[in-house]
Protein backbone atom coordinates (compact mmCIF):
# COMPACT_ATOMS: atom_id res chain seq x y z
CA UNK A 1 0.00 0.00 0.00
CA UNK A 2 1.52 3.04 -0.67
CA UNK A 3 -0.05 7.05 0.14
CA UNK A 4 1.77 10.99 -0.46
CA UNK A 5 0.29 12.92 1.55
CA UNK A 6 -0.27 16.52 -0.43
CA UNK A 7 -1.30 18.94 2.05
CA UNK A 8 -2.45 17.65 5.54
CA UNK A 9 -5.40 16.20 5.55
CA UNK A 10 -5.56 15.95 1.74
CA UNK A 11 -3.88 12.37 0.33
CA UNK A 12 -3.00 10.47 -2.94
CA UNK A 13 -3.36 6.66 -3.04
CA UNK A 14 -3.10 3.65 -5.02
CA UNK A 15 -5.69 1.39 -5.84
CA UNK A 16 -5.36 -1.16 -2.88
CA UNK A 17 -4.79 1.75 0.37
CA UNK A 18 -8.14 3.61 -1.46
CA UNK A 19 -10.23 0.73 -1.33
CA UNK A 20 -9.33 0.37 2.80
CA UNK A 21 -9.04 4.09 3.45
CA UNK A 22 -10.67 5.03 6.77
CA UNK A 23 -10.80 8.94 5.45
CA UNK A 24 -13.57 11.10 6.31
CA UNK A 25 -14.05 11.24 2.31
CA UNK A 26 -12.25 9.08 -0.25
CA UNK A 27 -12.93 9.80 -3.97
CA UNK A 28 -12.31 7.24 -5.92
CA UNK A 29 -11.17 7.91 -10.18
CA UNK A 30 -10.20 3.91 -10.32
CA UNK A 31 -11.76 2.06 -13.53
CA UNK A 32 -13.62 -0.43 -11.57
CA UNK A 33 -15.96 0.88 -8.49
CA UNK A 34 -14.98 0.10 -5.02
CA UNK A 35 -17.47 0.12 -2.25
CA UNK A 36 -17.68 1.71 1.43
CA UNK A 37 -15.11 -0.66 3.52
CA UNK A 38 -14.30 2.15 6.52
CA UNK A 39 -14.87 5.73 5.18
CA UNK A 40 -17.73 7.61 5.99
CA UNK A 41 -18.65 8.62 2.17
CA UNK A 42 -17.40 7.27 -1.29
CA UNK A 43 -17.17 8.92 -4.57
CA UNK A 44 -16.95 7.23 -7.38
CA UNK A 45 -15.48 9.17 -10.82
CA UNK A 46 -14.02 7.37 -13.43
CA UNK A 47 -12.28 8.56 -16.61
CA UNK A 48 -9.70 7.25 -18.14
CA UNK A 49 -6.21 7.91 -18.01
CA UNK A 50 -5.82 8.82 -21.75
CA UNK A 51 -4.77 12.31 -23.52
CA UNK A 52 -7.99 14.03 -22.88
CA UNK A 53 -10.17 15.51 -19.96
CA UNK A 54 -12.86 14.49 -18.07
CA UNK A 55 -15.72 15.96 -17.40
CA UNK A 56 -14.49 19.24 -16.26
CA UNK A 57 -17.68 20.40 -14.91
CA UNK A 58 -17.87 17.22 -12.73
CA UNK A 59 -14.54 17.26 -11.76
CA UNK A 60 -14.69 20.84 -10.49
CA UNK A 61 -17.75 20.40 -8.37
CA UNK A 62 -16.01 17.00 -7.07
CA UNK A 63 -13.17 19.01 -6.27
CA UNK A 64 -14.37 21.71 -4.83
CA UNK A 65 -16.70 19.95 -2.10
CA UNK A 66 -13.40 17.66 -1.36
CA UNK A 67 -11.91 21.30 -0.74
CA UNK A 68 -14.37 22.22 1.59
CA UNK A 69 -14.32 19.11 3.42
CA UNK A 70 -10.49 20.07 3.89
CA UNK A 71 -11.16 23.41 5.14
CA UNK A 72 -13.70 21.57 7.75
CA UNK A 73 -10.32 19.71 8.90
CA UNK A 74 -11.75 16.02 7.37
CA UNK A 75 -9.38 13.42 6.03
CA UNK A 76 -9.84 13.37 2.04
CA UNK A 77 -8.12 10.98 -0.27
CA UNK A 78 -8.17 10.75 -3.74
CA UNK A 79 -7.18 7.65 -5.16
CA UNK A 80 -7.00 5.18 -8.71
CA UNK A 81 -5.26 2.75 -9.67
CA UNK A 82 -1.70 3.44 -8.76
CA UNK A 83 -2.07 6.99 -7.55
CA UNK A 84 -0.11 9.05 -10.40
CA UNK A 85 -2.42 10.56 -12.65
CA UNK A 86 -6.14 10.78 -11.91
CA UNK A 87 -6.05 10.77 -8.29
CA UNK A 88 -3.13 13.55 -8.12
CA UNK A 89 -5.41 15.23 -11.44
CA UNK A 90 -8.34 15.90 -9.20
CA UNK A 91 -6.09 16.42 -5.71
CA UNK A 92 -4.97 19.32 -7.67
CA UNK A 93 -8.22 20.78 -8.62
CA UNK A 94 -9.42 20.37 -5.14
CA UNK A 95 -6.04 22.81 -4.02
CA UNK A 96 -7.05 24.99 -6.89
CA UNK A 97 -10.56 25.09 -5.48
CA UNK A 98 -9.60 25.23 -2.27
CA UNK A 99 -6.99 28.51 -2.68
CA UNK A 100 -3.42 26.82 -2.46
CA UNK A 101 -0.90 28.65 -4.97
CA UNK A 102 2.68 27.06 -3.93
CA UNK A 103 5.26 29.33 -4.74
CA UNK A 104 6.89 26.44 -7.28
CA UNK A 105 3.84 26.08 -9.09
CA UNK A 106 0.59 23.62 -8.97
CA UNK A 107 2.00 20.74 -11.10
CA UNK A 108 5.65 21.41 -9.33
CA UNK A 109 4.68 21.14 -6.11
CA UNK A 110 2.45 17.98 -6.87
CA UNK A 111 5.20 16.59 -8.61
CA UNK A 112 7.44 16.99 -5.66
CA UNK A 113 4.55 15.65 -2.90
CA UNK A 114 4.28 12.87 -5.44
CA UNK A 115 7.35 11.94 -7.37
CA UNK A 116 6.44 10.25 -10.51
CA UNK A 117 3.06 11.71 -10.74
CA UNK A 118 1.20 13.71 -13.49
CA UNK A 119 2.96 11.90 -16.82
CA UNK A 120 -0.01 12.68 -18.51
CA UNK A 121 0.84 15.90 -20.34
CA UNK A 122 -2.65 16.68 -20.74
CA UNK A 123 -3.80 16.45 -16.90
CA UNK A 124 -1.06 18.74 -16.43
CA UNK A 125 -1.23 20.93 -18.59
CA UNK A 126 -5.09 21.47 -17.56
CA UNK A 127 -3.42 22.42 -13.93
CA UNK A 128 -0.65 24.50 -15.54
CA UNK A 129 -3.46 26.69 -16.96
CA UNK A 130 -5.56 26.43 -14.16
CA UNK A 131 -2.31 27.85 -11.94
CA UNK A 132 -2.31 30.65 -14.15
CA UNK A 133 -5.87 31.84 -13.62
CA UNK A 134 -7.40 33.01 -10.39
CA UNK A 135 -10.17 31.56 -8.49
CA UNK A 136 -12.40 34.25 -8.91
CA UNK A 137 -11.62 34.58 -12.45
CA UNK A 138 -13.88 31.25 -12.64
CA UNK A 139 -16.44 32.28 -9.69
CA UNK A 140 -14.64 30.50 -7.04
CA UNK A 141 -13.59 31.50 -3.44
CA UNK A 142 -10.70 29.52 -2.21
CA UNK A 143 -11.59 27.94 0.81
CA UNK A 144 -8.11 27.11 2.80
CA UNK A 145 -5.85 30.25 1.63
CA UNK A 146 -2.84 30.86 -0.55
CA UNK A 147 0.09 30.31 2.25
CA UNK A 148 1.44 26.64 2.89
Amino acid sequence: MAHWQIIPRLTVTDLFDGLLNPADLVISAAELPDFPQRSKVRIHFYFPDIDALPDMELAHRIADFAAHEVGLQREVVFHCDQGKNRSVFLAGLALYAGGWRPPTGLVAFLREQRPGALTNATFAGELERLSRLSPAMLGRVGRFGTEQ
